[in-house]
């Protein structure tokens, strides 16, 4: 019975030892993650959006430990998260951005409005 449990034990082992080992460096994920991370940045997202990118660099920074670690499914999953976050944070830039050029080109509409209707009672006198 002592070998038949040794046996399996072993077995169990092995399999472990093989799974781990089929596990594949996620190098794409790893590359999406730092490309979103430097897109967002050129964006000004690290000042529209701080804590997705703070977020962001933190799980980036977590997968390169995880992969330096061996750590597969760890750092597939903060690459996965690094580029959500950083993805959001340009997002959030992005809206930004077209909520201040609204507001402008609102101020400039009322600007202009303003001025014709100057012009239309200075017209009328």
């Amino acid at each position: 019975m002592k070998k038949n449990s040794t046996n399996h034990w072993f077995l169990i082992g092995a399999i472990g030892f093989f799974a781990c080992a089929g596990q594949k460096p996620p190098v794409e994920a790893m590359t999406r993650a730092d490309t979103a991370v430097k897109k967002a940045e050129q964006t000004n997202a690290v000042v529209a959006a701080p804590l997705e990118m703070r977020l962001a660099r933190e799980k980036l920074d977590q997968a390169q430990k995880d992969m330096n670690a061996k750590k597969y499914d760890s750092a597939r999953k903060n690459a996965e998260d690094a580029t959500a976050q950083a993805e959001l944070a340009e997002s959030k830039t992005d809206l930004k951005d077209t909520k201040s050029k609204s507001n402008d080109a609102e101020q400039g509409l009322k600007t202009l409005q303003n001025e014709i209707q100057h012009n239309n009672e200075g017209s009328v006198k």
